[in-house]
């Protein structure tokens, strides 16, 4: 079960994709930040610090393996747990991904199940809630 304090970043250009991912989340008990570009993305994370941030590889202005890298280079992101969620499934853009600080890699279709089993293994414990 899921704090209700805990914030995920979707970054997602496609409104159908963020809606979808959106409903999925909220249905779960997480509140959602939206970016829907690379350098909104940047920004939303520095101010916002959320929990963790689900990133498309391609997005407008700079895709999410720059988005990746920048926040990994700053100590104020560092640390935030990234999922990229994406419809580039090759294995070059899986590899691209973990290289530029990806904690882990999905691609689209994905099953709710099985995002939001990810999103708890990369969940900081305090985030969740026992279900005791």
């Amino acid at each position: 079960m899921v704090s209700e304090r805990t914030r995920v970043l979707i970054v997602e250009d496609e409104l159908d994709a963020l809606e979808l991912i959106q409903f999925n989340l909220h249905s779960s008990g997480f509140q959602t930040l939206v970016a829907r570009d690379g350098w909104t993305a940047v920004r939303a994370a520095e101010s916002e610090r959320p929990d963790l941030i689900l990133l498309d590889v391609l997005l407008p202005e700079l895709d999410g393996i720059a988005v990746c890298e920048i926040l990994r280079s700053k100590a104020s992101t560092s640390a935030i747990p990234i999922l990229m969620l994406t419809a580039c499934a090759t294995d070059d853009c899986r590899v691209l991904a973990l290289e530029s600080g990806a904690d882990d890699f999905m691609t689209k279709p994905y099953s709710r199940r099985e995002l939001l089993n990810r999103i708890g293994q990369l969940l900081p414990p305090a985030s969740l809630v026992s279900q005791t």
